[in-house]
């Protein structure tokens, strides 16, 4: 199945839990960084049941960072939000890989599908433990953008459009 096929399951299986998580992550609230309160909660979903493969449940944790603070240069300006996908295998009990197309369509779901040509991609691997993260940088007048040039995240990341049927 294509990502625009996954995206349409995706919103019509989960429209409520998405619509909730990009409330959360769009809301002053949604903000991580040195300054939040004790109260505060990382916008999230799920565990939900993958669209495409029914075993696989996927979680999604969502933030929105100062870009000076999440790339520990106080020279960058703009905000970078981050969504990262964990996948368990629900049979098994153990972490799984999520498919691209359907990992990229979670990504467009909460992120909007009309910046997926300003979303990036990257894996955090702790341990042996893998997790899919997916960027969108917002600069300081509040539009999307291509990360800025010679940033560390942009070298290590590909753009989502580059991978899209």
């Amino acid at each position: 199945m294509g990502t625009d096929e996954l995206l349409a399951l995706i919103q019509e299986h989960h429209s409520e839990g998405l619509a909730h998580l990009r409330a959360s992550l769009w809301s002053p609230s949604g903000r991580d960084g040195p300054d939040r309160g004790p109260d505060w909660r990382r916008p999230s979903m799920g565990p939900v049941r993958s669209v495409e493969d029914r075993s696989l449940s996927v979680t999604l944790d969502a933030r929105v960072s100062s870009y000076s603070w999440f790339a520990s240069d106080p020279s960058l300006t703009g905000d970078l939000y981050t969504v990262s996908m964990r996948t368990d295998h629900r049979l098994l009990g153990q972490r799984t890989a999520l498919g691209h197309s359907e990992a990229d369509a979670w990504a467009l779901a909460v992120l909007g599908s009309q910046n997926a040509r300003m979303i990036y991609w990257s894996v955090a691997v702790v341990g042996l433990v893998t997790t899919l993260c997916h960027h969108l940088y917002v600069d300081p007048a509040g539009q999307t953008a291509r990360l800025p040039r010679g940033s560390s995240l942009a070298e290590r990341s590909a753009r989502i459009s580059d991978s899209l049927d």
